[in-house]
Order: structure tokens, then sequence, then C-alpha cells
């Protein structure tokens, strides 16, 4: 069901006025825990949600402020390198 969800907000952040309203809903902080997840389908939704947000300069600093750049980097390889 979370993942049907995440979907539907994936397809909404397509639009400039809907990423405007998921930034004001606090959702990132959900959002970004979803990365997480040991669900594939949910990942990637969570992150297509995500890079749609940072299409908006506007949503730049929530992102930021959300922890969005150290759990990108935890995705790549260097993230062993950083947190041994």
């Amino acid at each position: 069901m979370r993942e049907q969800a995440v979907g539907v907000l994936w397809n909404l952040s397509a639009n400039e006025r809907e990423r405007k309203k998921i930034a004001g809903l606090e959702l990132l902080p959900v959002l970004l825990a979803m990365v997480d997840s040991k669900e594939e389908l949910e990942q990637e939704a969570a992150m297509g949600v995500l890079a749609n947000m940072s299409l908006s300069p506007s949503n730049h600093p929530i992102l930021v402020d959300a922890g969005i750049i150290p759990k990108l980097v935890c995705l790549l390889p260097v993230c062993s390198f950083l947190n041994p």
C-alpha cells in the first residue's frame, strides 16, 4: 500500500505546482526513510519523488535541511569510505 501511495506522489510531483504542495506537507523525513526500505519499488518511487522535488530550486533548502545530501551520499559506493 505504501508503494502505491508514494507512486502517486511520484506522478504528482512531476508538476511544479504539486511539488510545492508536497514540500509543504512535511513528507520529506518519510520519503528519506523510504529510501532505506527493503522494498525496491518503494525505494525507487521515493527517490523519484525526491528527484522531482529537486527540480524546483525553491525546494533545495528544504531538501538540504531534511538531510538529503548525506542520504544520497550513502547510496553511492563512497559511503563505505566515509563511514568505516
